[in-house]
């Protein structure tokens, strides 16, 4: 994990960009991986991508509302937060989504004919 880490940073100069990804990679555990040629992680499942979509989405709507928060000085509420962030960050945050995440429905790899007759017990 440390190594994948080390690489997203290497790969994204923009220190914001990596910092997500890492943080990304980090919470998905054994459900993704990140592949280097690519620049981009790899969700083993889709259902595990679209979980990853939306508490990272969440999370940046909830981290938006911090923000606003702060700077009007209270509480923005999470409705009125959720609205400014979907009207102004959702679209750069899907785009930058789709440009570094994906999923494969061929994971693991199917079993060569050969290894059928193993059973269960193979892998």
């Amino acid at each position: 994990m440390e190594r994948e880490t080390a690489q997203i940073h290497s790969d994204f100069p923009d220190n914001q960009e990596a910092y997500f990804l890492a943080a990304e990679r980090i919470r998905a555990g054994d459900k993704a991986h990140y592949e280097h040629w690519r620049k981009k992680v790899i969700y083993h499942h889709g259902d595990d991508a679209y979980r990853g979509y939306m508490d990272a989405q969440r999370e940046a709507m909830e981290r938006h509302r911090w923000y606003l928060s702060e700077k009007q000085g209270g509480d923005v509420g999470e409705l009125s937060a959720a609205q400014d962030w979907l009207n102004h960050h959702a679209a750069e945050f899907r785009d930058f989504w789709k440009r570094t995440h994906t999923f494969t429905v061929d994971f693991p790899p199917p079993l060569l004919e050969q290894e059928q007759h193993l059973g269960n017990d193979f892998y």
